[in-house]
């Protein structure tokens, strides 16, 4: 971050572990300053804390706190508790609540940080791009990159475009394969995101899954988008749609793969 510029630390959690006791990490440095934040609509949202309790490790079970670990502690971080005076300026910090029955989200937490000055010498010692600092480092070496996802095999593509008959506007170049091999849907800038090879970053679920793996039988959640880009699909009668389904459970057999749209 450049001296200057301005960072937004969010969450959508109200746990004081994941929100004041990082800002509060954060604030050990003496470069970095949590600004005032006023949101519009400030009904929904209140003051950061400035004090919290560390549930124990067996919490659920014991219902116990954790005191503040003296000396070091490889199990427990220091900086989750908070600071002793409590530091007054995470206040500044602010925590929006689901107060209203109107209002249709959980909870969240927002604090906007600002980086004052450089960091002190002894901790730029090695960074590219100081004046102050000797090159008395060696350059790193360039780290190889990996894609998040895999690319989709072209005779995957071949035979999915062989049955479904994809328009000219289909989002190809949106598609991977994730770990399961399913065919998803991801944002043109997960699609593109690149990590180092070294990072292990493990995802859990990404995108819009459209197909499994080697099966041209679209996700249940998957047919209303397929249904945008796709000859291969018919519009049906109440009546026409009772008797496909009275066809389809005596010859399931007989059944095509299409989609189907009620009329309404």
């Amino acid at each position: 971050l450049e001296v200057g510029g301005t960072l937004v630390y969010s969450t959508c959690s109200l746990n004081p572990l994941e929100n004041e006791a990082v800002v509060q990490a954060l604030l050990a440095d003496p470069s970095a300053e949590l600004l005032c934040w006023d949101p519009l609509n400030s009904d929904c949202f209140q003051e950061g804390l400035t004090t919290w309790k560390v549930p124990d490790e067996h919490f659920e079970e014991n219902g116990c706190w954790m005191s503040k670990p003296q000396g070091s502690d490889r199990k427990t971080q220091v900086t989750l508790f908070p600071s002793d005076p409590p530091l007054a300026v995470l206040k500044r910090c602010r925590r929006l609540l689901p107060a209203t029955m109107e209002a249709h989200h959980g909870g969240f937490f927002v604090a906007k940080l600002r980086k004052t000055r450089k960091p002190p010498p002894e901790r730029r010692e090695g960074l590219e791009g100081t004046e102050d600092v000797k090159e008395t480092h060696q350059p790193k070496q360039r780290q190889l990159v990996r894609s998040l996802f895999k690319v989709v095999p072209d005779e995957r593509w071949e035979a999915l475009e062989a049955y479904w008959a994809f328009s000219a506007d289909f989002p190809k170049q949106l598609f991977r394969l994730n770990k399961l091999n399913q065919l998803i849907l991801a944002s043109r800038s997960l699609a593109n995101c690149f990590l180092p090879m070294k990072v292990d970053l493990p995802i859990l679920e990404a995108g819009l899954a459209i197909f499994p793996a080697s099966s041209c039988r679209p996700f249940d959640e998957a047919v209303p988008f397929l249904a945008r880009y796709t000859s291969r699909k018919r519009s049906l009668s109440l009546e026409q749609f009772l008797e496909m389904l009275r066809k389809a459970a005596n010859q399931p057999e007989s059944m095509a793969m299409e989609i189907f749209c009620l009329d309404a």
